[in-house]
């Protein structure tokens, strides 16, 4: 919604669950969720908890006036290429490890809102548009069909 100034209009989710207890809880290791936009622009969201490699999560969003991609973090950004191919660091693992510069900047724009009066950069409409899209892909992935918000 904020970087492409849209709302979405349906969600396709699907996922599993690699383990029996992640199964019975409801919760996915293994999931994809495709949103459509009023404008046309389609946004991927891929992510793997179980990936054998780390844990792999994703955002593309594509449309006529191009591409933005979010990938993966990895543990440091060496790289050795040779010729029987790249070899580089394994992902990072939590959420602390990859998202500490977004977590640190999140909490300074808080303490900027009540210390300093600055405005608070996400609206009521923002949050209730994004509570709309996680119901949507839930609901998408209980049924397995396409949920128009």
């Amino acid at each position: 919604r904020y970087a492409l100034d849209d709302d979405v209009v349906s969600v396709y989710a699907t996922g599993s669950s690699s383990d029996e207890r992640l199964k019975e809880a409801g919760v996915h290791d293994n999931a994809v969720m495709v949103m459509t936009f009023k404008k046309g622009a389609v946004v991927t969201l891929t992510m793997s908890r179980s990936a054998c490699y780390g844990y792999d999560q994703r955002c593309e969003i594509f449309g006529t006036e191009g591409l933005a991609s979010v990938g993966n973090e990895h543990t440091n950004s060496a790289v050795i290429a040779g010729s029987s191919g790249f070899l580089q660091s394994r992902l990072k693992h939590s959420f602390p490890e990859r998202f500490d510069v977004a977590f640190g900047a999140e909490l300074e724009t808080f303490a900027n809102a009540i210390m300093d009066s600055e405005a608070w950069p996400i609206t009521r409409e923002d949050c209730i548009a994004t509570q709309k899209v996680a119901d949507a892909g839930r609901r998408s992935s209980e049924t397995n069909e396409v949920v128009f918000i």
